[in-house]
């Protein structure tokens, strides 16, 4: 669902965190790229922070990966035993090679019931996660069910992209007026009332208090 000029609360669960966005040629060097971007604190991974040269990622829907450098992304590998490969141009099948590699990799796989520790982007008090319900994506294979995971390196793309792999688990508000962007946790149907803060934002606001059933 998209909406223009609000939000809609049956589609998320608490209250929106806002970012400031972080202005497009701050990044790319240059105006007019169409891009929201929000800065983060530090990304995680099993209480590790990963290297990583720039604080800051983007939002992309056109996406259905999360992208990063290569040294963040092969560290996050790592630390879940997961196995990384190249296109062999000969043969049409796939050489392993190191995740951490600058010249990156075609695909990235591992069982499907590898308990990975996730992904955790952390802004403040705010911690955005992307475990193996967002990263995996079940695949048969001549080798049997395996998953390939959802996360790439872009060597030499600044920062982080958050495609599809994010906005499946947090609801995405775009304040244009305001220069911001708004995350909360994904849900099909909102069964928790809405959030008092958010309720002028709401598709459904006629100007009366929070319904009653907030809670």
């Amino acid at each position: 669902e998209i909406i223009f000029g609000g939000v809609n609360h049956q589609h998320y669960q608490g209250c929106l965190t806002w970012h400031d966005a972080v202005p497009t040629n701050e990044i790319f060097e240059k105006e007019n790229v169409p891009f929201w971007s929000f800065r983060f604190d530090v990304v995680r991974v099993n209480g590790e922070n990963l290297k990583s040269d720039a604080n800051f990622a983007v939002l992309d829907s056109g996406s259905s990966f999360v992208l990063g450098p290569p040294d963040a992304v092969g560290r996050f590998m790592e630390l879940n035993a997961i196995s990384c490969f190249i296109e062999d141009m000969f043969t049409g099948g796939v050489i392993p090679v190191s995740c951490d590699s600058e010249e990156g990799f075609y695909a990235a796989a591992t069982d499907c019931d590898n308990d990975i520790s996730p992904l955790q982007f952390v802004t403040g008090a705010t911690v955005y996660s992307l475990g193996a319900d967002e990263l995996f994506q079940q695949v048969e294979t001549e080798d049997g069910v395996l998953c390939f995971v959802r996360l790439l390196s872009s060597p030499g793309e600044p920062g982080w992209l958050l495609g599809d792999v994010f906005l499946s688990r947090y609801y995405a508000a775009f304040d244009f007026g305001n220069g911001r962007i708004g995350f909360a946790e994904n849900t099909v149907d909102n069964e928790t009332g809405k959030c008092p803060d958010d309720w002028p934002l709401d598709i459904n606001y006629d100007g009366s208090p929070v319904p009653p059933t907030t809670s």
